[in-house]
């Protein structure tokens, strides 16, 4: 296992990975901040971890969206989420077999 810092929304995130996956997470990490940055510009006033929460709000209307039919919010105008939903998926996933690994 090694330590990998990730930054997302201008804070950053030391965790820990298998050597293997640092260069997808980083990419994943990549993705993420660049989808926060959207939602800073788009709310200048609102903290990292305003940021976060909406972030995270998204994704998970997202997901929703998948397993339903309702209506999803637009918190940032036309923004395509989509590819951002499926790395988190794609994370906990990886985080899911990490876990069993330690069991």
């Amino acid at each position: 296992m090694s330590i990998v810092s990730l930054q997302i929304a201008g804070e950053t995130y030391r965790i820990t990975a298998e050597e293997r996956d640092i260069p997808h997470i980083k990419a994943l990490a990549a993705q993420l901040d660049t989808r926060a940055q959207e939602l800073m510009r788009a709310s200048p006033k609102a903290g990292s971890s305003t940021i976060l929460v909406m972030l995270l709000l998204i994704l998970q209307d997202e997901l929703a969206q998948k397993t339903k039919s309702s209506p999803a919010i637009s918190l940032v105008g036309d923004v395509d989420f989509a590819p951002l939903a499926k790395s988190i998926s794609d994370i906990a996933a990886q985080v899911n077999k990490l876990a069993e690994g330690l069991k």
